[in-house]
């Protein structure tokens, strides 16, 4: 029984030889596991636990661990990286099955076992194989569990912060979005509505300008759209444009809406040369209201387009008839009579029309320079062109360049005053009056108004080269330099204008720009004692009582001046503002 004959492969390791009763010390000790590998001379390698003369050993060694647990728990924390690891050795014997740990570690010992050093269990401080991490002891250490408390309440304490914070940044990050949106909503519906008011002004660049600007903040209305759609018809080049918002009306249920909607149609129509498209609308529209005095005027514009004179001066006679009045139902009239097919009554028809026009010109500012070329060119159709020729050196009153400055309807269609159908009546009055001073300024002005500026101010030199003297052309010169921005030659030619009234107009404008008000008062008043009427020089007048703080004085300036000019638009915004300007 004494005999050395056991040996042990503990961790890798062969120990002893042992007697058996070293074998059951070491394993009492715990300095040898059950789960340690044995053998004798007689057997093979086998578990502790198995073999068959220490089975009851082991069944024993099992009791007496029960009796005495808490004495066996053992603990090690090792530390790797910032991780804390905490193991049992009860628990890790449990996850094995067996009660008895695996040694960590044993000494070299000599053949004879003596030098075998026992590992107590309550006394063994392990080294993690995590590093060099702190061991605490005992898990029913008060210290280790204060420690492990504190670390556990920090952990949580963090990650309830952090949690909080994130939530806070997310509210606050939702709610500034919301705000934002918000104050964004706002500041878009104030641009609509002042996209409206500048509407009633005549101002529509300044309106589809807001517009644009409140179109990319929020969701437009299908009234908006509508404006929207009206607003780019008044632009060449953005019928396209205007069509797409116009398929983006939707449920619409108003009457006056739906008006305006079959009449923005008619004008994309008309604009396309979709005659057929345009004439079924316009039926469509005069089935609900066969007076309907916007539709009848392009339903005239859309006859003439066609040719069908004579059914288009039908259509203006019924809006004459009706009470209705345009200016550029005038311009028409004037252009069916020079269109006329028959030839018999033709002289009575044309002199009709250039009477009318002239009736207009006398009272009305709106598209003088349109109007009075319409005038000359029906006098010389009419065989009448001696008639003409003192108007063609009188007939500049009024700045060629301020027929912009007049509001137009949004539902009507205004490719009937665009330059490529005005051009013809230059030609015409060049033909017949060709070296009239007057008859130079026409021409020079309807190649800048076509986009050939260039062309125009050379042909105004070579004009003035051979009337050296002429102060008119001399103040259509200068106004053409103020449209491009050449200043300088603007100004010194006003001392070549003589006193034109175009010259005054022009001076008047420079000097405003360069706040000389004593200069730009002289001016406007100059303009004033020949032409009381002119809006220009009206409203000129009353910037400068302003600018001088006559406010009273110029509130009541544009009072009177509108009444002589209700849609120049200039008065048209001075009434209207609150703050700022007039």
């Amino acid at each position: 029984m004494h005999e050395e004959r056991w040996l042990v492969k503990s961790s890798g390791r062969v120990l002893g030889p042992f007697t058996l009763e070293e074998l059951i010390q070491h394993l009492r000790a715990r300095t040898l596991s059950i789960i340690d590998e044995v053998r004798d001379p007689s057997t093979r390698w086998n578990f502790i636990r198995e073999h068959p003369l220490l089975r009851d050993l082991v069944r024993q060694l099992r009791e007496e661990q029960d009796t005495a647990h808490d004495s066996t728990q053992t603990t090690f924390v090792g530390s790797s990286g910032g991780r804390t690891v905490t193991l049992s050795v009860t628990e890790g014997l449990a996850q094995e099955g067996e009660l008895t740990p695996n040694p960590s570690a044993l000494h070299n010992i000599p053949r004879g076992g003596k030098d075998v050093r026992p590992i107590s269990g309550t006394e063994r401080n392990l080294s993690s194989t995590f590093g060099g991490g702190k061991a605490y002891g005992s898990l029913s250490d008060a210290r280790v569990q204060s420690n492990l408390q504190k670390r556990g309440n920090l952990s949580r304490n963090i990650l309830f912060g952090v949690a909080i914070a994130l939530i806070a940044g997310s509210a606050f990050y939702f709610y500034n979005q919301k705000k934002n949106r918000v104050v964004a909503n706002d500041q878009a519906r104030s641009f609509v509505k002042l996209a409206r008011e500048q509407v009633r002004y005549g101002q529509t660049e300044k309106a589809l300008d807001y517009m644009v600007r409140a179109r990319g903040a929020m969701a437009f209305s299908a009234e908006d759209r509508l404006l929207f759609s009206e607003l780019l018809l008044q632009v060449e080049g953005k019928t396209v444009e205007a069509q797409r918002a116009l398929t983006e009306v939707q449920n619409l249920q108003d009457p006056r809406l739906l008006r305006e909607m079959s009449l923005a149609k008619i004008l994309i129509h008309l604009k396309e040369q979709r005659w057929n498209d345009a004439s079924v609308e316009i039926n469509h529209l005069l089935s609900f209201n066969p007076n309907d005095e916007e539709a009848l005027h392009n339903m005239a514009l859309l006859q003439y387009y066609q040719g069908l004179y004579t059914t288009s001066a039908q259509t203006v006679s019924r809006l004459v008839e009706r009470g209705y009045r345009s200016t550029e139902l005038i311009l028409l009239k004037g252009l069916l009579a020079l269109s006329w097919p028959e030839k018999a009554g033709q002289v009575q028809r044309l002199s009709q029309a250039a009477d009318e026009i002239k009736k207009d010109l006398d009272g009305n500012f709106e598209l003088h320079f349109e109007k009075s070329l319409l005038y000359v060119t029906l006098k010389i159709q009419a065989g009448k062109a001696d008639e003409v020729r003192h108007w063609l050196k009188s007939m500049w009153i009024a700045d060629p360049f301020d027929s912009r400055n007049f509001s137009q309807n949004l539902l009507v269609d205004h490719q009937i005053i665009r330059w490529d159908r005005l051009a013809p009546l230059c030609n015409r009055i060049g033909q017949a009056i060709p070296d009239a001073e007057g008859t130079k300024g026409v021409q020079s002005l309807c190649l800048f108004f076509q986009g050939e500026t260039a062309s125009a101010l050379q042909r105004l030199d070579e004009a003035r080269k051979q009337l050296s003297q002429s102060g008119l052309l001399a103040a259509i010169q200068s106004l053409m330099y103020m449209q491009v921005n050449r200043q300088a030659e603007a100004k010194a030619l006003l001392q070549l204008s003589q006193g034109e009234v175009l010259g005054l107009l022009a001076q008047g404008q420079m000097c405003q720009a360069d706040t000389d008000w004593p200069c730009a008062e002289q001016a406007w008043e100059k303009v004033l004692q020949v032409v009381p009427d002119n809006p220009m020089a009206l409203y000129g007048k009353a910037f400068v009582m302003k600018q001088r703080g006559n406010d009273n004085g110029a509130r009541e300036q544009i009072r009177r001046s509108i009444l002589s000019s209700p849609r120049y638009r200039p008065f048209l915004e001075a009434r209207g503002e609150t703050s700022g300007g007039l």
